[in-house]
């Protein structure tokens, strides 16, 4: 077969692009440190660099959610321990010396009463502390008011508004209503729900002012006509602790949080919806920490999924829970205190007994605080390790081995010089044969 000077030219133009696309390869490989600048190079190893690379940024995020977490859980932690605790322990002071009152003329049950005051101004605002990031350490994850509040003579007057505009509208219904119980029970609701929506009415109006939680108490009479009455009084109200149910977005007397047992009918206007038992009275604030975090059928964080960074006050705050409520040393301390102003010290023993109760609780919070501290800290140590062994990965098919870089480079420039050089003889030879 005859060689043509065409296919000598075409076999070394190709040649001098192989060499020239493999110096130009080599230059960037050294000058990057990088084994590929695009992934149709080799795209099995691509692959790997996008898996790595996406492990290490999974990994970024875990650790610093376990950062903010871990600095959440310091400010609960220095909240339950070096302030809750340490009121209680001044208070135990107070009883102490209270107790001993009756045999100790100097000591003066104003004073103490005062003291309990005191106490009491510093659990509330130990209770709505805030975290580095201006968060309520004791509200999870929601913004906006503060998760516990001292109730007021305005609170309990917003409150008793709603109850007559409710006993109206749902009297009037019910008992205006023919039919079975549960027609008439069917009615009042409705009215209920469309009055409450609706601003220009009574209820309407009173929905909007009401800051406490809207119960009331429903009795049915033996003729089958309905009577509402309200499920708070006065007293539940005014200057005793109240706490913000995530539920309801409105607050229930701490003292009336109960274990009463909830069935399907159980509504935000029962007094047993506010129990210890139903999950919306739980603040809540889940953190993915690479637990496999899923989303129930609400559209919430399912439980278990999802590393728990709140603390829930009510696990130290309420002591002796029972169907129709609950004690708390807010409201003992009140109590109490108006008791030492009389100089009647009846109660100190029991408040005593409370408030070592309550001690035992928070030391309790704070050990729990400890076990998920522990827990971060040994997340954080595992995405260490996988953090420098994804690293590792990436590094394998990355990065460029300098030595063996250079040493490509070196042979690939010569096979590209020697490259140029054979192009004066062909060059040469050509024109001869020209000249010819």
């Amino acid at each position: 077969m005859r060689i043509t000077n065409s296919m000598i030219m075409g076999q070394y133009a190709n040649q001098l692009n192989q060499n020239v696309e493999r110096v130009s390869d080599d230059t960037q490989k050294l000058s990057s440190g990088q084994m590929y600048s695009r992934a149709s190079q080799d795209p099995v190893d691509a692959a790997e660099m996008i898996a790595a690379n996406g492990q290490l940024n999974t990994i970024e995020r875990y650790q610093k959610n376990i950062t903010n977490t871990q600095a959440w859980l310091t400010d609960t932690e220095s909240t339950v321990n070096k302030t809750y605790y340490s009121i209680l322990q001044s208070a135990n002071t107070t009883l102490n010396a209270a107790a001993n009152s009756g045999t100790d003329s100097s000591v003066n049950n104003s004073t103490l009463a005062t003291n309990l005051q005191y106490d009491q101004t510093e659990i509330l605002s130990a209770l709505n502390s805030t975290s580095s990031t201006g968060q309520y350490v004791f509200g999870g994850s929601a913004s906006g008011n503060p998760p516990f509040k001292a109730g007021s003579e305005s609170d309990y007057t917003a409150y008793s508004n709603y109850v007559t505009a409710y006993k109206n509208v749902y009297e009037t219904a019910y008992n205006g209503t023919t039919g079975t119980a549960a027609d008439k029970q069917s009615a009042a609701e409705a009215a209920i729900t469309a009055d409450s929506a609706d601003g220009s009415t009574a209820l309407g109006a009173a929905s909007s002012a009401l800051t406490v939680a809207p119960v009331v108490d429903v009795t049915i009479d033996g003729s089958g006509n309905a009577t509402v009455s309200a499920a708070l009084s006065e007293s539940d109200i005014e200057g005793k602790l109240l706490y913000q149910t995530p539920g309801t977005g409105k607050y229930i007397p701490v003292a009336k949080i109960n274990d009463s047992a909830q069935t399907s009918s159980t509504t935000v206007n029962d007094l047993a919806y506010y129990s210890t038992e139903n999950s919306a009275m739980t603040r809540s604030y889940p953190v993915d920490l690479g637990y496999g975090t899923q989303m129930d059928s609400s559209g919430n964080v399912a439980a278990g999924t999802a590393f728990e960074a709140s603390t829930d006050p009510l696990s130290f705050l309420l002591q002796n829970v029972t169907a129709s409520g609950s004690q708390n040393v807010y409201d003992n301390f009140g109590a109490t205190a108006t008791a030492l102003n009389n100089d009647d010290t009846s109660t100190v023993s029991a408040s005593q007994t409370l408030n070592t109760q309550s001690m035992d609780a928070a030391s309790l919070t704070n050990a729990v605080l400890g076990a998920k501290q522990n827990m971060l800290t040994f997340l954080s140590n595992k995405y260490s390790a996988d953090n420098t062994n994804a690293t590792q990965r990436l590094s394998n098919v990355e990065d460029v081995d300098t030595t063996t870089a250079y040493t490509q480079y070196s042979l690939h420039l010569m096979a590209y010089q020697a490259t140029l050089a054979i192009s004066n003889s062909i060059l040469q030879n050509n024109l001869t044969e020209y000249l010819k």
